[in-house]
């Protein structure tokens, strides 16, 4: 999952920077639901029998922050500020899990609360050397709505199977951006975007990377985690990618970290490791 999400953002960037974030967003979108369908069409045939309200609903609530708000609010904020800057700054995302979590369930956890602590100096770190741009703007609130999908991803759980589920939840998404698209959007925009997509093989690339990998395959590993681990746990596991597309970025892009970007960085790595690995090492031992 890290080496997914890690490798996402700079393949994305190449494509939103010819064709738009919207535009990228919702080709994705469309490619990914086609991928699903394909894929999992004994499922999603079999759903269409046991389909209710409910569980539409429900699809509706976790597929909105999770597959739609996230992904498009990251789009828009690769289009304005670097992929460096994005990377380290949309996974305070944990921070923000853990903050809620703890409200809710009105109860302190010692090493939850450190590692959020971490998590939210590490980011102070990032944005002490750059200007906030709405770039950054952006990317913190993808962040703040990537958590509280994440949580509801634990809590709202429809009775179809995972599967279907995720096809449903692509669809839904892919509707609601072409709706607003269609009326903000002008129609030179789309033709100049799929022209600049089929002219270029990396573009095309990118966007096939993207919905068949970076956005289908991942959110199926990103459900999976939420069910069979926590939301806690699937968040900070989330922490791992940004080595990862800070390795690319330096390998292919020479987009170089600075120091107190390096050393934010690292303190979001840090409280990671608490999570998923001291603090579970903990919980075994005391259970034990």
């Amino acid at each position: 999952m890290a080496l997914i999400w890690g490798s996402s953002f700079p393949f994305s960037k190449l494509a939103i920077d010819a064709i738009g974030p919207m535009p990228f967003r919702f080709i994705t979108l469309v490619l990914s639901c086609s991928i699903l369908f394909v894929l999992f069409y004994k499922e999603v045939s079999a759903s269409m029998a046991i389909m209710d309200k409910q569980n539409m609903f429900k699809m509706m609530v976790v597929a909105l922050p999770n597959i739609l708000l996230v992904p498009t609010l990251n789009n828009l904020a690769l289009y304005y500020t670097s992929v460096t800057n994005a990377t380290i700054l949309i996974y305070t995302m944990p921070c923000f899990t853990s903050v809620i979590l703890m409200l809710m369930a009105r109860k302190i956890d010692f090493l939850s609360v450190l590692a959020a602590v971490l998590c939210l100096l590490g980011g102070v770190f990032v944005l002490n050397e750059i200007f906030i741009s709405l770039g950054e703007v952006i990317i913190l609130s993808s962040a703040l709505v990537w958590a509280v999908g994440t949580i509801l991803a634990q809590k709202v759980k429809p009775t179809l199977s995972s599967k279907a589920t995720l096809f449903w939840q692509f669809l839904f998404s892919a509707l609601c951006l072409g709706v607003i698209l269609l009326f903000t959007l002008e129609r030179q925009q789309w033709i100049l975007s799929v022209e600049i997509v089929l002219s270029d093989l990396k573009i095309m690339m990118s966007l096939l990377y993207i919905s068949a990998i970076g956005s289908a395959l991942i959110y199926f590993i990103w459900f999976y985690l939420i069910k069979t681990k926590s939301a806690e746990f699937a968040s900070y596991a989330t922490l791992f990618s940004p080595l990862i597309t800070l390795v690319i970025m330096m390998l292919f892009s020479d987009e170089y970290p600075l120091l107190t970007q390096a050393l934010g960085f690292a303190l979001i790595l840090l409280s990671a490791v608490i999570i998923n690995i001291v603090k579970p090492l903990l919980t075994r031992r005391s259970s034990g």
